[in-house]
């Protein structure tokens, strides 16, 4: 699927796992295709690893609640378990 393309093809889908980066390289609004498929009602899962587009990924939590999907940045398959979402499980643990 094209990014800059009809992103409206994202309906009928359960998730979009998004694998094509560079993330830092998406223009003006980096997370166009999020936001698509949040309002389409589809999970959103990418693999960026870059700290700014990871961190920024949480200013569609309210979006991605209202739609009851999640969306998650930093998924990259180089990392046991990706920092950003782990730092943000991290205080939500109890230890044993």
């Amino acid at each position: 699927m094209d990014r800059n393309g009809d992103l409206q093809l994202l309906a009928g889908h359960e998730v979009v796992v998004d694998a094509a980066g560079p993330f830092h390289a998406y223009g003006d609004d980096p997370f166009r295709l999020p936001r698509a498929a949040l309002a389409a009602g589809v999970h959103y899962l990418d693999l960026a690893d870059k700290a700014r587009f990871c961190a920024g990924i949480s200013s569609l939590e309210d979006e991605a609640r209202a739609a009851g999907c999640c969306v998650i940045s930093g998924l990259h398959p180089s990392r046991a378990c990706p920092a950003p979402p782990c730092a943000r499980w991290q205080g939500q643990t109890r230890r044993r």
